[in-house]
């Protein structure tokens, strides 16, 4: 029973970090997406929200050098409960170099993992 109540409490923190606002906790502090691929065509993100938080992800193709990926988010007012939830999204971008440079709009670099393909036959 107390092995039980112990594993719960832990699934309700793990929840509740996850929907907190841990990827800024400084109000100034912009979202971050928790996974990146890119496979020459595809760009996937992945990220955490909460149930009370409107999350809204954008890319934008319009400059030369590099790829400028953004996460905005908006927490909503009141009592929620505390469950974490997961987001993917998915673009198509057909005028990437498959060497691509991605980066958030403050300049920080996003680090995109890139998926081998095999030669085929």
């Amino acid at each position: 029973m107390i092995a039980a109540l112990l594993v719960m409490l832990v699934g309700t923190s793990i929840g509740w970090a996850r929907s907190s606002d841990q990827f800024h906790l400084v109000e100034d502090k912009p979202a971050r997406f928790e996974s990146c691929t890119f496979d020459g065509r595809t760009l996937t993100l992945g990220f955490f929200y909460g149930v009370n938080e409107r999350v809204a992800p954008s890319v934008d193709t319009r400059h030369a050098d590099k790829i400028v990926v953004a996460l905005e988010d908006e927490v909503g007012r009141g009592a929620a409960p505390a469950i974490g939830l997961t987001g993917r999204a998915t673009f198509r971008i057909f005028s990437a170099d498959p060497d691509s440079v991605f980066e958030y709009a403050d300049g920080e670099p996003l680090r995109c993992e890139r998926p081998t393909q095999d030669p085929k036959p």
